[in-house]
């Protein structure tokens, strides 16, 4: 669902010109990235022993961070273009969203296959740590 929300964040201003699209998309975008990232330190972290929770959070943490950098590498290669216009306006980067939610999507798409669903255990037969 937050894969599909940054999507859909992505794809307003990919679609729609003006600046109005612009904040309202990269605002809806924000809010589904975010719970992305909710959602991957607590798929990460809520089934690991004490031993292990430094180093998963770690790695949670160390590809937030090449994720990000990747994605602006990505981002910006693409808006390039409209870089070289002086005065660019806003829909001069419909390129660049329209990739952010194409990868949005196939992310989604991704997590779906590969992240296992949640088992929960009743509350008597969780491990006491």
């Amino acid at each position: 669902m937050s894969f599909a929300l940054a999507a859909v964040g992505y794809g307003l201003p990919a679609l729609f010109g003006g600046a109005g699209f612009l904040v309202a998309g990269l605002t809806v975008a924000a809010l589904g990235i975010g719970a992305i990232f909710v959602t991957a330190f607590t798929a990460s972290l809520g089934d690991a022993e004490p031993a292990e929770a430094g180093l998963r959070s770690a790695i949670v943490n160390t590809f937030h961070e090449l994720g990000g950098a990747a994605g602006v590498a990505v981002l910006s290669s693409v808006a390039g273009t409209a870089l070289v216009v002086a005065r660019p306006a806003a829909d001069a980067f419909s390129g660049a969203f329209t990739v952010g939610a194409a990868a949005a999507l196939a992310s989604g798409l991704a997590a779906a296959l590969v992240v296992p669903r949640a088992r929960r255990l009743p509350t008597d037969a969780r491990p006491m740590h």
